[in-house]
């Protein structure tokens, strides 16, 4: 005959743990997964770079919230010169008018030679090239080991396996 034998006392001690043991291990384990998202695009060739901004400002953000609230959450950020040049270079964008900044009376830019200037030019848009997006698949295939192990780090933490 084979005996099992279940103490509730113990039992509940682990479950008691677990969500605690969760909490930081899933925390750790978003935070693998943005690096690994973030190094991912920033490696990309979907995009040219000439200036090394936009590939610099990809990082992975801190991970917020956590396991056991449901508010667990991480983020990877490409915040070049401005809220609009990243989402630009991965959406795309649509033919748009250029015009100088406030206070300036032309655009300019180099050419062979010198400069070329102008009141406005009308830029002929872009095609999207998703290189966050990219990023995610190449990394997804990855995160389940990396959440399977931090799942079974927190049972061990929890019940002394």
């Amino acid at each position: 005959m084979i005996v099992v034998r279940i103490d509730a006392r113990q039992l509940a001690e682990g479950a008691r743990r677990i969500w605690p043991a969760l909490d930081r291990n899933v925390g750790t384990a978003l935070a693998m997964t943005a690096d690994l998202v973030a190094s991912n695009a920033r490696r990309t060739s979907l995009f040219a770079d000439r200036s090394g901004k936009l590939r610099t400002s990809i990082m992975p953000a801190a991970p917020t919230g956590t396991f056991s609230r449901g508010t667990a959450d991480v983020a990877v950020e490409a915040g070049a010169a401005s809220t609009v040049y990243a989402p630009a270079v991965h959406d795309g964008s649509v033919a748009h008018e250029i015009r100088p900044r406030a206070g300036r009376v032309a655009l300019r830019w180099g050419v062979s030679g010198g400069f070329r200037f102008a009141k406005v030019v009308r830029h002929p848009g872009t095609s999207p090239r998703p290189f966050m997006a990219h990023a995610l698949d190449e990394e997804s295939m990855k995160f389940e080991r990396i959440f399977g192990e931090a799942v079974e780090a927190a049972f061990g933490e929890a019940f002394g396996a």
